[in-house]
């Protein structure tokens, strides 16, 4: 009798933390963005013309489907800076090119941006420019996604290129996926999802023209 009691609470207590896990992970799903195609990124590229950008396109394929999805790395600031202080923040826009699953349980993917790190050289090897906090996320439309970070200077040169590391990974979104709408620009979004992948990409930017 009493061993069944305890395997009866074992199990209640296994139930318990399952749930709460699986409940954790519907509702921390990141949001859902639409396949825009390759001519919407090179496009929305002259949206930055006035500032320090440069752009790439990685590919994921695996065995649930296949995923483009072009990034944007930008220094917000219209003028040419002069010392470090004048770059004090860096964003990265993430836009998915096209998908393809493999199986109708698949909603698609996404790409979650584990962080960026500034480098002097492309190599990563030499020291790091500035140190990089994480500020915030936002997603102000399922068109695209906007990574931005907070940067506190910890050196006196003002390169002219910064090489920024994107560290990043990619998560497969399982259906039912649901987004509920709450205020402007801003949703709720439900829906299971898994760390598929994980990567890094580097991506110069010129800060200050030969």
């Amino acid at each position: 009798m009493k061993k069944y009691i305890n395997k009866k609470y074992i199990t209640i207590f296994l139930i318990v933390i399952i749930t709460t896990i699986l409940l954790g992970n519907y509702l921390t799903c990141p949001q859902y963005l639409k396949s825009m195609g390759l001519d919407y990124f090179n496009g929305s590229l002259i949206w930055f013309k006035e500032i320090k950008f440069n752009s790439t396109i990685i590919n994921y394929n695996g065995f649930l489907g296949e995923a483009t999805f072009g990034f944007i790395a930008y220094i917000p600031i219209l003028h040419t800076p002069t010392i470090p202080e004048d770059v004090k923040e860096i964003g990265v826009e993430i836009v998915k090119i096209n998908e393809k699953t493999y199986n109708p349980l698949v909603k698609g993917f996404i790409i979650n941006i584990e962080g960026i790190t500034l480098f002097l050289h492309p190599n990563n090897t030499e020291i790091q420019w500035p140190t990089v906090f994480f500020s915030k996320l936002h997603s102000l439309s399922s068109e695209y996604s906007i990574f931005n970070y907070k940067i506190s200077h910890s050196y006196h040169y003002l390169p002219k290129t910064l090489y920024a590391r994107v560290d990043y990974s990619v998560h497969v979104i399982i259906n039912p996926y649901f987004e509920i709408w709450y205020s402007e620009f801003k949703y709720i979004t439900i829906g299971f999802h898994i760390k598929i992948y994980s990567g890094s990409v580097t991506i110069p930017i010129t800060i200050k023209p030969e």
